[in-house]
């Protein structure tokens, strides 16, 4: 997963802000909520990475693989699973 700086004019081309090493979003795309996006990868792992510098900040095995985005509701983050586990 790359985060892309968008120019401030459209005489220059974009730039890649960062790459995330480990995390990938594989069926639904990414959530930027507070300061971070949260994904979740094909296998069910779900990542949190910082979105000012794209430094992975949590990673952990879900309950089953996530095809659908995650959501959030003020500070809270959903991921659902395929089995139907949030």
């Amino acid at each position: 997963v790359a985060a892309v700086r968008l120019p401030a004019d459209q005489a220059s081309k974009p730039k890649i802000a960062w790459r995330a090493e480990n995390a990938t979003s594989y069926f639904g795309s990414p959530l930027v909520h507070l300061g971070s996006v949260w994904m979740c990868g094909k296998v069910g792992v779900g990542y949190r990475i910082e979105l000012a510098s794209g430094r992975e900040i949590w990673s952990k095995r879900l309950a089953a693989e996530c095809w659908a985005s995650p959501l959030a509701s003020r500070s809270h983050v959903y991921f659902f699973a395929v089995n139907g586990v949030t």
